[in-house]
């Protein structure tokens, strides 16, 4: 006869099928490992083992089991592609991703600020102490004090690019 209700699968879930056990009703891994997380369970089977994972999923609330469960399954398959760091090397490619970015953000504000500062006195590209304040000392800094600056007749400045690389 055919289960009365479709909620309830009758297919065991991956725990037990990995254990070759029954898988009955009040099984408790059975939310979290369905018939088709079969490869999630093997990897979460192999790093923590069945009692340490009841004991992680029994430590928090109801709420919580869901999450715990899946950043069970998350640290596990980190944890088998990068079995030496795990999650602490994906953590520290991120940071430096983000430093990284960071170095770079900074040097489009003082990019920034230097042409505003720029657009404010046409006289500012003869003060190259200005320059050398606005920018540090970043390799920015160094190929605009390469830029040279000429002065047209009626004041303006003009500058030449040519030897910016």
């Amino acid at each position: 006869m055919e289960n009365a209700n479709p909620l309830i699968s009758t297919e065991k879930c991956a725990a037990c099928t990995h254990l070759r056990k029954k898988c009955d009703a009040n099984c408790q891994l059975a939310p979290y490992f369905p018939s088709n997380r079969t490869e999630d369970f093997q990897n979460v089977y192999q790093l923590f083992g069945v009692s340490n994972i009841i004991n992680m999923l029994n430590s928090v609330d109801d709420e919580q089991k869901g999450k715990m469960a899946e950043s069970l399954i998350l640290e596990a398959k980190i944890r088998k592609e990068n079995p030496v760091y795990g999650c602490l090397a994906i953590e520290r490619k991120m940071m430096l991703a983000i430093e990284e970015a960071e170095k770079e953000l900074e040097i489009v504000q003082k990019t920034n600020a230097f042409y505003k500062e720029m657009a404010k006195s046409p006289t500012a590209w003869l003060n190259l102490r200005t320059i050398k304040w606005n920018l540090g000392s970043s390799e920015f800094a160094v190929k605009m004090m390469k830029i040279m600056v000429d002065v047209d007749y009626n004041g303006s400045s003009k500058v030449n690019f040519g030897d910016v690389k």
